[in-house]
């Protein structure tokens, strides 16, 4: 069992050090949900997270921008048992609208890419949209047919 919003507040300190923009002028909202899951559903998960809050913190913002933010959002149900669940996940941020092209990053290795195949593979799907920012949202359910 993991707890992935341990493991997002960690991830966030340590990408936030790594920044190029001013760290103090990022706020970030974890609302992760402390749930444990099980390993085979935390592991590719966690590598969704990672990919997505490094692509908003090395992104998603300029450099004299005064406020930036970042808001991750992850509710997960179990229905019936360790194979059967329902996730939602999201990241908004304040940062530049242009800065995603989705054509551009469905193939080849790039974070988004990644996040896009292991979304599939978990059998999900992943939404973006711009208005004041960028938010991308992942939603998986999961009836015991598809293993990771």
């Amino acid at each position: 069992m993991a707890n992935l919003k341990k493991y997002t507040d960690s991830t966030m300190i340590k990408l936030l050090g790594n920044s190029s923009v001013n760290a103090e002028t990022i706020i970030t909202i974890n609302d992760v949900s402390s749930t444990p899951l099980f390993a085979e559903l935390a592991s590719p998960l966690s590598i969704i997270i990672y990919e997505l809050l490094e692509n908003c913190i090395q992104h998603a913002f300029e450099s004299s921008s005064l406020t930036n933010y970042i808001h991750i959002t992850m509710t997960s149900k179990l229905i019936k048992g360790p194979s059967t669940w329902n996730l939602e996940l999201s990241v908004c941020d304040s940062g530049i609208r242009e800065r995603v092209n989705i054509e551009r990053f469905s193939g080849g290795h790039s974070g988004i890419a990644i996040v896009q195949l292991i979304v599939k593979k978990l059998g999900g799907y992943v939404t973006f949209s711009r208005e004041t920012g960028t938010v991308i949202s992942l939603q998986f359910f999961n009836s015991g047919h598809q293993e990771y």
